[in-house]
């Protein structure tokens, strides 16, 4: 009578993206990297692991991300682990173990703009190889909103025009779940593309941030994962 059937949706997942790659050093020995995306068929349920292994497990770079984004508003939560080694003003050995976890929510107002908010515990532990052996262990809970808002065109390297801003809040409670540490933050970054007869761009950027508190934030410009960036700040590290 061409009635359909209906039948309850029941998630079931699939691999949406796997890499990685394996490496060989005669003296750091193996070590590899790793990421694999998955998700139901509606986009419901999202995860994402991303590993990057070294001889040990403590040695390694690990992140999982779980997603759920049915309704209105997004949920995430995730867990990591990173290890990092530096070289101080004194030319000592050291590394900063950071592990921790966030959960964070996501509500947009339209299609151009949202609000995030956030809770993480984050972990540093340091440790040196070379005396004085000074080691030290941090840890912040952090409190996070942010205003995002994206009316960009896209093109096929990148926005082609429009602007698009966000305007980032941290606060670092002390004594809060053995946290030592204490800051708050506040940070913009403003982007604008001018498309010019279809054939050029030309794109202006401002960012700026300040940090107060007892553990003030510093801030630097370049590296690889950020135009800005901020550490917590250790005035005997990073030389």
């Amino acid at each position: 009578n061409g009635d359909l059937k209906k039948k309850k949706y029941s998630p079931k997942f699939t691999a949406d993206l796997v890499g990685g790659d394996l490496g060989y050093d005669t003296f750091y020995g193996f070590s590899g990297q790793s990421f694999i995306a998955f998700s139901d068929i509606f986009g419901d349920h999202n995860f994402y692991l991303s590993t990057n292994l070294g001889n040990f497990f403590d040695q390694s770079n690990i992140q999982f991300l779980y997603t759920y984004t049915k309704h209105r508003i997004d949920y995430g939560l995730s867990v990591f682990h990173n290890q990092n080694y530096y070289i101080d003003s004194i030319d000592r050995l050291f590394n900063d173990k950071v592990y921790g976890g966030t959960a964070a929510v996501s509500r947009p107002f339209s299609k151009f703009m949202r609000l995030e908010l956030g809770i993480s515990h984050v972990t540093i532990k340091r440790k040196y190889y070379d005396p004085p052996f000074d080691n030290a262990r941090d840890r912040s809970f952090l409190l996070s909103s942010s205003l995002v808002a994206d009316y960009v065109r896209w093109g096929f390297t990148g926005p082609v025009d429009g602007s698009r801003y966000a305007f980032h809040y941290t606060h670092s409670i002390e004594d809060a779940l053995g946290a030592n540490l204490g800051f708050r933050t506040v940070e913009v970054d403003y982007r604008r593309y001018f498309n010019i007869n279809n054939r050029y761009l030309f794109a202006l950027r401002f960012a700026g941030a300040a940090s107060y508190g007892r553990n003030p934030q510093e801030f630097y410009l370049g590296g690889t994962a950020n135009w800005i960036g901020s550490n917590f700040k250790r005035e005997d590290i990073y030389g």
